[in-house]
């Protein structure tokens, strides 16, 4: 499989450079080989490729058109038989989320196999029966140890007759352990429904809220 950013189908030698990757590695071609060489002749193709081949080896390039580019970003993470590689550009955050978010896209996909302790973003998941309380600031209280949102405080006046699609975390609210210990800060809005001072996701098909919650600044 081929994909990649900016624009993989663009056209390189005679045909659309992930083509020419694809059709390499048809051949038994190593991936790696294949990308670079793909790019390497067509350095001024608008285009960063990302392969991976039926063995599961990763390969992944920008273009020297590409690489002059000061928005792009890359990250592989390896974990036993699991990998992950991202290309991404042109996604903009604020400069002090630089540092962590490409770590953070790490984290989110290798979720399953990273102990909590390595992570740089925490995920924390909504407990069953987590309300939505007004309080004078916002912050979010969790369990630490079993990485639940036990309790969400709002400052927003109207969360008292809050219904329906609403922003019930925002970023940047504290995060707080039960005992009252600052422990993290809000990373993004979270919206969900609510329903008598009760949280759902927007979506019945999902089964929970995820939140993530990066270091203390």
């Amino acid at each position: 499989m081929v994909t990649g950013h900016r624009l993989p189908n663009r056209l390189g030698q005679h045909i659309p450079v992930n083509v020419a990757v694809l059709n390499k590695m048809q051949k038994g071609e190593q991936v790696t080989t294949a990308v670079h060489d793909v790019l390497n002749a067509v350095p001024e193709v608008d285009a960063g490729l990302l392969a991976i081949n039926a063995q599961g080896d990763i390969a992944y390039a920008n273009s020297q058109r590409v690489q002059r580019r000061h928005d792009c970003y890359q990250l592989q993470r390896q974990a036993g038989a699991l990998q992950f590689a991202l290309l991404m550009n042109s996604i903009h955050f604020p400069a002090y989320l630089q540092q962590h978010v490409i770590s953070i896209l790490g984290d989110i996909a290798m979720a399953d196999v990273i102990a909590p302790d390595q992570r740089s973003a925490h995920v924390w998941e909504l407990a069953p029966g987590c309300r939505l309380t007004q309080g004078s600031h916002d912050e979010v209280i969790v369990d630490p140890n079993t990485q639940n949102i036990l309790t969400i405080v709002s400052a927003d006046h109207n969360i008292a007759t809050a219904n329906g699609r609403w922003v019930v975390i925002p970023h940047g609210a504290p995060v707080r352990s039960s005992n009252g210990t600052t422990y993290s800060w809000v990373l993004h809005d979270v919206v969900a429904r609510v329903f008598q001072h009760q949280i759902y996701p927007l979506d019945d098909a999902i089964p929970s809220i995820s939140l993530f919650t990066g270091p203390l600044l």
